[in-house]
């Protein structure tokens, strides 16, 4: 039997900078630009999750404790917060999308291990997003 992917979509707002401190203030200008300065992002996050279908309950995850697991897990941890000081490592070094992706992929599978997690996208803008696969 063939699996199923099922994706969620989350929305979170946070804020962070792009600098990093051992960098020259030219190679940060250079690097990073405006966006060392402290701003934020309406983020959509959206994770999906695999699975075989229970012929019995006519499906494989039950969304409501998936929904309210990765919100409590993950989502309040970082919404409206200043990631620069959430995230580990990340006081003095630039929070980029690729990072805060990072983080999320690492905290589901960590905190939640009963759901075999496939993919996530991150949606720093509506232009800009990063995608992790298992």
């Amino acid at each position: 039997m063939k699996a199923v992917y099922l994706t969620k979509r989350f929305h979170f707002e946070s804020a962070h900078r792009m600098l990093n401190t051992n960098f020259s203030e030219a190679e940060n200008d250079e690097y990073f630009g405006k966006c060392q300065n402290v701003h934020g992002h309406n983020y959509v996050l959206e994770v999906t999750v695999a699975g075989i279908i229970d012929p019995e309950k006519g499906y494989f995850v039950n969304l409501h404790d998936l929904l309210s697991d990765i919100q409590n897990k993950v989502i309040d941890k970082i919404d409206h917060q200043y990631l620069n000081d959430i995230l580990p490592g990340c006081k003095n070094k630039p929070v980029t999308i690729e990072v805060v992706s990072r983080w999320i992929w690492n905290n589901l599978n960590k905190e939640l291990p009963q759901y075999n997690f496939y993919k996530l996208r991150l949606w720093e803008t509506p232009d800009n997003s990063v995608e992790i696969y298992k």
